[in-house]
């Protein structure tokens, strides 16, 4: 089930027993981390009658680096009617390139814009981060000690950008 009204974020509440507050693969699946703007606009749509409007979304980058996430991004999309075309993972993008692009009706993908910025924003940071940190060390082997400063949640991810961008472990 995906959420589509606003309705059905006021609904939703996090369980008091669960020991971290961060999202949980159902709930990003369900939508539940999207911005209610997203929300907002698939009720506009709905009330337009204009469900089936078919659109091409791009994203892009603002400074250049190392694009990263697009397994999790096809992983989040692998259900839903859309056709996802992104530069490969770990190729060099530059500032205002457009990375990836997304066409479908909007009702089917919309509610994921944001978790995929969220996804490429980050994983490609770390990749950037790693690159950048292993052009300067040269021959240096270069080790990752960032889960540190993260949430635990979303270590692994950093741990696999970095690997993306360059780190030896």
């Amino acid at each position: 089930m995906r959420i589509s009204r606003l309705d059905d974020i006021e609904k939703f509440k996090v369980e008091e027993e669960r020991l971290f507050f961060s999202a949980q693969h159902e709930e990003i699946k369900m939508g539940l981390t999207t911005d209610i703007y997203f929300i907002k606009t698939l009720e506009v749509l709905k009330y337009l009658k204009r469900e089936d409007a078919y659109v091409k979304a791009e994203i892009f980058a603002r400074r250049e680096g190392i694009f990263c996430g697009l397994p999790e991004v096809l992983n989040l999309l692998k259900d839903v009617d859309c056709n996802v075309y992104s530069l490969e993972e770990g190729e060099n993008f530059s500032a205002k390139e457009v990375v990836m692009r997304i066409e479908g009706r909007y009702v089917d993908f919309g509610i994921y814009e944001t978790p995929i910025l969220g996804i490429l924003a980050s994983s490609s940071a770390w990749a950037t981060a790693a690159r950048r940190c292993k052009e300067a060390a040269g021959q240096k082997p270069i080790l990752c000690f960032g889960a540190r400063h993260i949430h635990p949640s979303v270590a692994p991810v950093m741990e696999r950008a970095a690997k993306v961008g360059g780190y030896n472990s």
